[in-house]
């Protein structure tokens, strides 16, 4: 009896300790930067991949021996869809998914995708094309994830931040309001600045160790990359074998992982509103319009009964001009109709009614003033909207507001047409020069890198640069201006490609090569430019945008998919080209190769393209600035209600 007793309690004391253990775990992964030591190893997988990808054309035309004009399209249908869906993707994690399991789900897609191309090897059928997608489904979750989670920890340091100061300056008030100050109070005081700035440090020492992590990924990467599979003289095959197999463990150390920290829940995107906006517009399209409909124009109304819902609707739309007030932001430019009356036009019937309905919204996209019409004899708002069968008028104009920036944005297309070389003939001029630096062979990827390196040095440079001139001089936002600089280096860029090409195509005429070292300058050049206007151009949907709608990964997110869309389009100027310069026994500009083909003429082409792109991008610049400060002054000479 006694033996049973004693292994009663060993059992016991065995399960408290491991409760303990576990709980101290749980406590110690409760800190989002500490996830990454289960993520580290789908990390590093994930950037061999994308590492491996960023010379994709060279792939297709070296091992899957594709000519220069498929190759160019096939690499820019995969770039332009990949950055297309971001945002989509995003939504989707968002709202249904959350980070980590889009992470998980993205990185199985990869892993099969690297297999199946493993397995086409060296065709390029269903299974191929089959493939490329999954590929491309991957990096689209991997990128939101690193995004999202970059866009978290910025988040959190300014919560921490806002609080310790928050802090400070309740011990600061105390200690001027205390006519006497006791020893006690000041041992209070000093105790809690102490732990305001503890806190503070230890937050400072836990970013600094996850920026080290990321460098340590980032090196481990690209030393595997560039040293062991090189000397380890591993075929194609077998690095898509090993970073799958990675990809794989990495996977299921996370989803381990994920018991020991708490998981985060898909909260919402941004996006909703709008598409709610515009879905509940739909349905009420045929819906026949009443002299007796009213706009929803408040923001709120308190839970209560029937009655006091109905009074308070009334007491609301009886001061619906200081609710309209209250709707928009202060300085910004939202704009809702004052008016004596609004004309709504019915459709429904045989004839068509212009039917007068006062304290409307603005007539600018009127499909969507339908989703805040209700009629107040026979609908209760509150209940309609609690239902999601209504909308306030905030809502339809800033959804307004989101698809006016969206047309609006469609001039940032050309930027994407532009851009387009730099992942495909600018890779494949790598290919066809001498990369060695001495005895030691550089990889094509190492000079991508530059660029990037180069993009993300200009852009941190011109937002200090160009934050310092909005706080001194008190002036709006310079995304605009940031986007024309960075366009106007399109000219310097493509002039330099097209004497290095000319360089290049001799030189090889003479069955000579060139350094690829000369590809410095463009690449150079290219990041710089993306620095500037892909960066400028992020930063303008996050700010025009409202704050309710829009977050700042999100107009990354944008200008990624404005720049996808101009990756498809250049496919037109590129096929066309290639078709008007073909006639009869006289070749096209794109032969077969990169040694056949006219590559400086293209170049040329492009930088008379960038020059008309630059000035059609500067007078609507002139013109949207100048439409938005005679609205500012509007709004300013408009007296109070």
């Amino acid at each position: 009896m006694m033996v049973t007793k004693n292994e009663t309690q060993q059992e016991e004391q065995k399960t408290t300790r491991c409760f303990i253990i576990q709980r101290r775990l749980k406590r110690f992964f409760a800190v989002p930067e500490r996830e990454i030591i289960f993520t580290a190893g789908l990390q590093l997988s994930i950037y061999l991949a994308d590492y491996e990808f960023m010379v994709l054309i060279t792939l297709l035309t070296g091992v899957w021996e594709l000519t220069l004009f498929h190759a160019v399209i096939l690499t820019n249908i995969q770039s332009g869809v990949r950055d297309m869906l971001l945002l989509p993707t995003a939504y989707i994690a968002d709202t249904f998914l959350g980070k980590s399991w889009t992470l998980v789900h993205s990185s199985f897609s990869y892993l099969v995708g690297l297999l199946m191309l493993r397995a086409s090897f060296p065709h390029h059928g269903f299974l191929f094309y089959l493939a490329l997608v999954l590929v491309t489904l991957g990096q689209c979750g991997t990128t939101y994830y690193s995004v999202s989670v970059e866009e978290d920890e910025e988040r959190n340091k300014l919560n921490i931040q806002e609080k310790d100061q928050k802090h400070i300056n309740e011990d600061m008030q105390e200690s001027k309001t205390s006519q006497t100050i006791n020893l006690d109070g000041k041992t209070r005081s000093s105790t809690s600045c102490t732990g305001s700035i503890t806190r503070e440090l230890s937050m400072c020492w836990l970013k600094i160790m996850e920026k080290k992590k990321r460098i340590a990924i980032v090196i481990t990467g690209l030393s595997i990359a560039v040293f062991v599979f090189p000397v380890s003289q591993i075929t194609l095959r077998t690095e898509f074998l090993v970073i799958a197999c990675g990809l794989g463990q990495g996977s299921i150390i996370f989803l381990l992982g994920r018991w020991y920290y708490p998981a985060e829940k898909a909260e919402g995107s941004p996006l909703s509103p709008i598409l709610h906006v515009v879905k509940i517009a739909i349905k009420k399209h045929n819906d026949a319009i009443s002299r007796t409909q009213e706009y929803f124009g408040i923001d709120h109304v308190d839970s209560g009964d029937a009655g006091d819902d109905n009074n308070q609707v009334s007491e609301a739309h009886t001061n619906y001009s200081k609710s309209l007030k209250d709707c928009g932001r202060v300085g910004d430019d939202h704009e809702y109709e004052q008016t004596e009356g609004h004309r709504v036009e019915d459709n429904h019937g045989n004839h068509s009614q212009i039917i007068e309905i006062h304290n409307g919204p603005t007539d600018r996209f009127r499909l969507l003033n339908r989703a805040t019409l209700y009629d107040p004899n026979t609908e209760n708002p509150t209940t309609e909207l609690k239902n999601g069968r209504l909308c306030t008028v905030k809502e339809v104009e800033e959804t307004k507001r989101s698809i006016r920036l969206t047309l609006l944005s469609s001039i940032f297309f050309m930027y994407g047409i532009m851009t387009s070389v730099s992942n495909t003939f600018f890779v494949e001029q790598a290919a066809y020069m001498d990369t060695h630096l001495n005895s030691v062979e550089i990889p094509i990827q190492i000079f991508l890198l530059s660029s990037d390196a180069t993009r993300k040095l200009v852009s941190g440079l011109s937002r200090w640069v160009l934050a310092k001139r909005v706080k001194r001089t008190g002036t709006r936002f310079y995304g605009a201006l940031r986007v024309g600089l960075g366009m106007l280096l399109f000219l310097p860029c493509f002039t330099v490609a097209f004497f290095v090409e000319a360089k290049r195509r001799k030189a090889s005429n003479n069955y000579e090569t060139i350094s690829a070292f000369w590809l410095l300058p463009q690449l150079l050049l290219m990041g710089a430019m993306d620095g500037l206007a892909l960066d400028g151009i992020g930063d303008f949907f996050s700010h025009e945008m409202s704050d309710s709608l829009i977050r700042p990964s999100y107009g990354s997110f944008m200008a990624e998919g404005i720049t996808g869309v101009g990756h498809i389009l250049s496919l037109s100027m590129f096929s066309i080209t290639h078709k008007t310069t073909e006639k009869g026994d006289h070749p096209s500009w794109f032969g077969y190769d990169l040694d056949s083909s006219h590559l400086h003429y293209y170049y040329a082409l492009m930088g008379a393209f960038g020059f008309i792109s630059l000035v059609l991008y500067t007078k609507v610049a002139v013109t949207y600035s100048r439409h938005q400060s005679s609205e500012r002054k509007l709004a300013s000479n408009t007296p109070s209600p």
